[in-house]
């Protein structure tokens, strides 16, 4: 939402991630149990986002405070949402018109390298089991030659590249970490 709003503005703005968390559940999300960000989408059809200053994230599912905040989005500012296809073609095309949410496997566990992830192109077996959601804000090549794509990931600045990863592209099967096997869209916004 964040970088929709953006590329429209030119203004950023940081949203309320603890309001979706909240407020999301009768759309099909889960709070901190799980969700999908098209539900997120289809939530913010009909409600406001408010501004992460008055909606503050806690890492627990609270009561919905979506009535009480300040700034933001006004209801109906989200139009809907765009399906990507499951191709990394499909997915570079989206990514070179606006940063493109999708889910990956981020969970510890016996597969925990993206967890652990401090830094270069991820190329480890980290899984395809899609259980976190991150949003791909480009892709490239490193001086190595190593194709990537570069993740945003809600962790904070003090996980990878701060708060960033390079994740592998052009691995086979769901690609790295799962990234091709999961959901991939983005937001439509009003004009």
């Amino acid at each position: 939402m964040e970088s929709a709003h953006y590329i429209r503005t030119k203004n950023l703005v940081a949203y309320s991630e603890q309001q979706l968390v909240d407020c999301s559940s009768a759309f099909g999300n889960h709070g901190c149990q799980g969700g999908l960000m098209d539900f997120a989408y289809k939530y913010l059809e009909t409600n406001p986002l408010c501004e992460q200053a008055s909606y503050e994230y806690t890492g627990t599912v609270g009561q919905c405070r979506a009535n009480s905040c300040t700034g933001g989005l006004q209801a109906g500012a989200v139009t809907g949402h765009i399906e990507v296809g499951h191709t990394e073609q499909d997915l570079m095309s989206a990514v070179a018109q606006q940063p493109v949410t999708v889910g990956v496997h981020g969970a510890m566990g016996d597969m925990n390298a993206f967890q652990l992830y401090k830094g270069g192109v991820l190329t480890a077996d980290c899984g395809t089991k899609v259980d976190h959601g991150v949003t791909i804000v480009g892709y490239g090549v490193d001086s190595n030659g190593q194709r990537y794509w570069k993740i945003k990931n809600s962790y904070g600045v003090g996980w990878g590249i701060k708060g960033y990863a390079l994740l592998q592209r052009g691995k086979s099967g769901g690609g790295e970490c799962g990234i091709l096997a999961g959901a991939m869209s983005y937001p439509v916004l009003s004009s």
